[in-house]
């Protein structure tokens, strides 16, 4: 039954994939079900409103990543099916096979191990220089500086596991890595919930984080040595040369990243400084609704990236054509059917989940509504123009991030949470919203052109 098991996995990595993304969801929805309405009973409403904003802060750190994990599980699962001599785009001249891989690897890990240290910058910068002049700051005591440097030390922490998780997605293994950030989330939910129950505040909270992310970085690495079959050599020195390659293509998925956390993450530090903490928690208890359902539909899209990028290197262009077509019909249909239910059910949910009085008003809720329909069908193209080796996305990314920011300052100011809600729209509307889908329809022309030759 195991064997077979394993073999169907082995045989159906893009099935196998949406499934494990979907039980990630499930164990991070079960807990954060569980976890959000108990961080608010137990909290005062400044105290859980500074939670949600460190935590919102913390994934700032996690952007120095800069786009590395994603060129490594992209140019793996090209490396590994490639048949061409030349490889086109943004893909990594380097030999075939375990050699390039080992070479690639230790190129990563050299460029993770500098990451650090910036990340550590950020993380000091946002506390010392950001948050003193902001409304989160009359609640700033010991314990919660404590439990800031710690949600960030975890955040760094996990920037590491990341090196794996991209290995284990370019191998074709997705559903290993997340399978395992699953487990991950569920557990680090039960020992916060274990934290709040026993009577501990942010401190102790932040410091379970911390230790369990810990536990999750040794995990990761021997799974990645069991996958590799004793083929991941961690011996091979980082190659300066490929180092400064990797950069050069992951530079524009990190400036990517860092503006697309401009146009959803920031939301909720936004509202917190500009507003106050206690208006914190009703928006960040819808985003995380939403979240997680928009997480769910991205399962549909995500493993099929790197089976997407292979067929390409195998030239096997239909496969690939077909696969691009099949994901974008699904995720948009899902899309509008998950978005509508997103509007007209999750009050009723949220009186049941938080009570009544704790979550946002239907015009806020109708703009993060809509919102959520356009992003995913956006980032659904978006996300195979990348599998094809090329990022025409950084400066309309930047562009989008830039005029949520203006527009979260104006309009938040004017019309609070519904105004800071629009601006994501709006934002997106006059830039990747439209972007995105046309140059996906380009690339869709392109790969069509290339059979009918």
């Amino acid at each position: 039954m195991i064997s077979r098991t394993i073999g169907w996995l082995n045989r159906s990595p893009g099935k196998a994939g949406a499934i494990a993304g979907w039980y990630q969801q499930f164990a991070s929805g079960i807990i954060t079900l569980a976890l959000i309405p108990l961080i608010v009973r137990k909290l005062s409403p400044e105290n859980s409103g500074l939670w949600f904003s460190f935590q919102s802060l913390a994934n700032i750190v996690g952007l120095t990543d800069f786009g590395v994990g994603f060129v490594l599980a992209r140019q793996v699962a090209f490396s590994i099916a490639a048949t061409g001599d030349k490889p086109p785009g943004d893909f990594l001249d380097i030999p075939r096979g375990w050699e390039g891989i080992n070479r690639l690897y230790a190129a990563c890990r050299g460029i993770f191990s500098r990451i650090i240290f910036i990340a550590i910058g950020i993380l000091i910068f946002l506390h010392e220089m950001v948050l003193p002049h902001t409304k989160l700051s009359g609640q700033n005591t010991l314990a919660t500086t404590v439990a800031f440097y710690l949600l960030g030390a975890s955040t760094i922490i996990f920037i590491k596991t990341r090196q794996y998780q991209a290995l284990l997605d370019g191998l074709g293994r997705m559903y290993m890595g997340r399978f395992l950030a699953g487990c991950y989330q569920f557990l680090s939910g039960i020992m916060v919930m274990i934290a709040l129950l026993a009577g501990g505040g942010l401190l102790s909270m932040a410091f379970s984080l911390f230790a369990l992310s810990a536990v999750f970085l040794i995990v990761l690495r021997r799974i990645c040595y069991r996958v590799s079959e004793a083929r991941l050599d961690w011996g091979v020195k980082p190659d300066p040369a490929l180092i400064k390659s990797m950069l050069k293509v992951s530079a524009p998925m990190g400036i990517v990243s860092i503006s697309g956390y401009c146009v959803s993450a920031i939301q909720s530090p936004l509202i917190g400084s500009i507003l106050g903490p206690a208006f914190v928690a009703p928006y960040y208890a819808a985003q995380k609704i939403g979240d997680m359902l928009c997480s769910a539909v991205s399962q549909l899209i995500s493993p099929q990236l790197p089976l997407f990028t292979a067929s390409l290197a195998a030239g096997n262009i239909t496969a690939a054509l077909i696969r691009l077509k099949r994901t974008i019909a699904v995720v948009s249909t899902v899309a509008f059917l998950t978005s509508t239910s997103f509007f007209l059910f999750s009050p009723v949910f949220a009186n049941f989940w938080l009570g009544k009085g704790h979550y946002i008003n239907s015009v806020t809720l109708g703009w993060l509504a809509l919102n959520y329909f356009l992003g995913i069908a956006s980032v659904a193209w978006g996300q195979f123009v990348f599998a094809s080796g090329i990022n025409p996305f950084m400066w309309t990314t930047i562009l989008m991030g830039a005029l949520n920011l203006l527009g979260c300052f104006v309009l938040g100011t004017k019309f609070g949470t519904a105004g800071i809600a629009a601006s994501l729209v709006l934002a997106g509307l006059m830039s990747n919203t439209i972007y995105a889908p046309y140059r996906g329809i380009l690339l869709l022309k392109q790969l069509t052109r290339k059979i009918t030759q």
